[in-house]
């Protein structure tokens, strides 16, 4: 007797959603980010100095500043696409591997707002609330991958 097929629900056929609208988020504002380099307002914040000031110290550092900023910007969009490509693709199909693949967007993001946390930015709470975004975009469909 062949096994019947259990009815998706609308979290589990939707969830995938989540995580590429999140990932196409992240690979935008990495777009930027790369483009624009640092943030001279939160460089200032973190350093009681102004980068005007920074660059007339040391334009070396400075420039490994930028040059810095723009590959984590190119890593994150790289991170984006991959993650976007692959929740439209293998986990919408709910293909068991891109579940545990998928793990990598919280893992990092969460790393990150760790990171963002010690410094005592603000930038951890938006991490942090990335961080839950991925989390149950993974957790919502976790019946369709394990039944």
């Amino acid at each position: 007797m062949a096994r019947r097929r259990r009815q998706e629900k609308f979290h589990e056929k939707h969830a995938w959603v989540l995580l590429f609208a999140l990932s196409l988020f992240i690979a935008a504002t990495a777009v930027v980010g790369t483009i624009s380099g640092i943030d001279r307002t939160d460089f200032e914040q973190s350093t009681n100095l102004t980068w005007n000031e920074m660059t007339a110290l040391n334009p070396t550092v400075t420039d490994y500043v930028q040059r810095v900023i723009r590959l984590n910007g190119a890593a994150y969009l790289g991170l984006g696409l991959i993650a976007a490509l692959l929740s439209w693709t293998a986990y919408r199909r709910g293909e068991r591997y891109a579940w545990f693949a998928m793990w990598v967007l919280p893992l990092t993001l969460a790393a990150s707002a760790a990171v963002f946390a010690m410094e005592s930015s603000e930038l951890a709470y938006y991490y942090g609330g990335y961080t839950l975004i991925a989390v149950v975009g993974l957790l919502l469909p976790y019946r369709k991958f394990f039944p």
